[in-house]
């Protein structure tokens, strides 16, 4: 009789899942031949609750050694919600038992990180044969010297701090860089050393803020034009480290910042009196919306096309732009579409051209509703009062969450997820999409579909780039930027409804909004506030609602 071996994958992603995954299977086949089934449980504990689980061939774990991902699909189960009884009236323990001598299992490989092996010690307390497989990049399992993952992530992050040196060194900087670790320093300190970072701060070691002044000015005083700082995001001071968590997360946010990096980058500023500035460098190549733009219009010939908000040209004095992000504009998507179909829709897309800035409007497109989400359940506009809900400093957004009776509260979006895990804020607004890619629901897991504003996006092309086109291939540009246009009207809803029902069946708290005249009549200040001046202009965009 065959031996039979459930495994399933479980968590956030890390590279080298399917290696893992065909390692196992290729060991199992090899010292066992067809005297091993292997069952996969797909995506993670929650394949286990539900009975979602098939069996495998050998066929299936060939060709997926530098495959990213998992074949069996992952997801986040909190061990602290195992043994509570939700809505949905499932005993995730007594499932999870039920369905492993469903599957006939005489064993069960878990692959994952903490979280994962909590469960995995759990079920094999109430006595199951487990195995656990260690995974995560910050290389912090108890009683395991390297996870799955963490060679991987150490490679990618000590090329970043390589490839920041002659950025560091041309323009005489100091480079923060910061690198995943909430309390565990391994990644940023193998990194860190591979990379040729001069400082490496870690959780395990509170820091002398004044010590790393003091370093940064003796290497200038070598003749060092620059440093570089590898940072893990869960570095704290000295002085920190004699408070509570929550004391010195609060000071934190009320001084404006919420990371290390960010407040490192401040204070050595202030201590050597201005004549070192750190320039923050996050993951990205070409930098935030903003920065791009800056670029662009500053007239830097890097960047030649660019993905941007609407609203984001309002801060270079593009005034039609801003009423694209006004609250309850837009009815519903068609709404949208008509307008971006219409000969309205040039007149908006040429205003940059109109006030003499170096950029010309392609096309529209949109990313879906804007939508809150917050920690704590509520139930409909009345529970927002009092909450402090995250803005980017936007005045329209500012005026809406003041319209509700919440607090807007400052935060960058790199520091959301840990500002909503750590209490900073109580909620926020995405679309969906970027809600669900974000991992928000895993800190934030109340959805509330109020539709406030449509994500209304726009492809602009600097001048430079355009003059540099023959009559001809600026047509064809057109006549792209036309197709692409059409092609975002047909895949965003369809695309939005089947995230949406992936957070529903995950188990996130969706409130539907039925009624949003209350929602729109808390809007009205605002509203008016940032329409008035184009009062007219903005008439007819309401009136081409479908």
């Amino acid at each position: 009789m065959a031996i039979r071996v459930g495994i399933l994958t479980s968590g956030g992603d890390c590279p080298g899942l399917n290696a893992t995954l065909r390692g196992v299977a290729k060991a199992l086949y090899h010292r066992m031949g067809d005297k091993v089934e292997i069952v996969g449980i797909m995506n993670g504990y929650d394949g286990l609750i539900n009975g979602n689980y098939r069996e495998m061939s050998p066929d299936e774990f060939s060709g997926i050694l530098t495959v990213g991902g998992t074949i069996l699909g992952t997801k986040r189960t909190p061990f602290k919600k195992m043994r509570v009884v939700e809505d949905d009236k499932v005993d995730k323990v007594a499932a999870m038992k039920k369905n492993y001598r469903a599957a006939k299992l005489d064993c069960l490989l878990c692959l994952g990180g903490n979280g994962t092996h909590k469960t995995a010690n759990l079920l094999s307390q109430e006595g199951l044969n487990i195995i656990g497989l260690p995974k995560t990049i910050d290389n912090d399992i108890y009683g395991t010297d390297v996870t799955f993952g963490f060679h991987t992530a150490v490679d990618i992050a000590t090329e970043v701090i390589d490839r920041i040196h002659t950025t560091a060194g041309s323009h005489s900087r100091v480079m923060c860089i910061e690198i995943m670790g909430n309390k565990a320093g391994w990644l940023t300190l193998y990194s860190g050393i591979a990379g040729g970072a001069d400082i490496i701060l870690l959780p395990e070691l509170p820091y002398d803020i004044k010590k790393v002044a003091a370093a940064v000015e003796n290497r200038a005083k070598a003749g060092k034009n620059f440093s570089i700082l590898a940072v893990a995001e869960g570095a704290f001071s000295v002085e920190e480290a004699k408070m509570k968590r929550k004391e010195w997360t609060a000071k934190r946010a009320e001084a404006g910042y919420t990371t290390a990096t960010a407040r490192i980058a401040k204070q050595v500023e202030e201590l050597t009196g201005g004549s070192v500035v750190i320039d923050v460098q996050a993951s990205g190549v070409l930098g935030s919306e903003n920065d791009v733009l800056d670029a662009i219009l500053g007239g830097s010939t890097s960047i030649d096309m660019s993905r941007i908000s609407a609203f984001a040209l309002t801060s270079y004095g593009c005034n039609k732009s801003k009423l694209l992000s006004i609250p309850f504009t837009f009815e519903n998507r068609a709404h949208f579409w008509n307008f971006a179909n219409s000969d309205l829709a040039p007149e908006f897309l040429n205003e940059p051209q109109e006030l003499g800035l170096p950029v010309r409007g392609l096309f529209y497109g949109e990313e879906g509703f804007r939508h809150f989400f917050t920690v704590n359940p509520v139930s409909g506009i009345d529970d927002f009062k009092g909450l402090k809900l995250r803005v980017s400093n936007d005045p329209v957004m500012n005026g809406l969450v003041e319209g509700l009776g919440a607090n807007p509260t400052v935060v960058s979006f790199g520091e959301l997820y840990s500002a909503l895990q750590t209490g900073v804020v109580d909620g926020a607004e995405q679309p969906i999409a970027n809600y669900k890619s974000n991992a928000f629901p895993e800190v934030a897991n109340n959805l509330i579909l109020d539709g406030h504003t449509l994500g209304a996006v726009q492809a602009v092309i600097t001048d430079n780039a355009w003059g540099k086109l023959t009559a001809n291939q600026q047509a064809a540009v057109m006549a792209a930027a036309a197709d692409t246009q059409k092609f975002n009207a047909d895949l965003s809803e369809t695309a939005e409804n089947k995230v949406l029902e992936e957070l529903r069946s995950s188990g996130c708290n969706v409130v539907d909004v039925d009624d949003k005249t209350p929602w729109q009549e808390a809007c009205q200040k605002v509203i008016s506030e940032n329409t008035s001046d184009q009062a007219e202009l903005y008439q007819q965009l309401l009136d081409m609602k479908a």
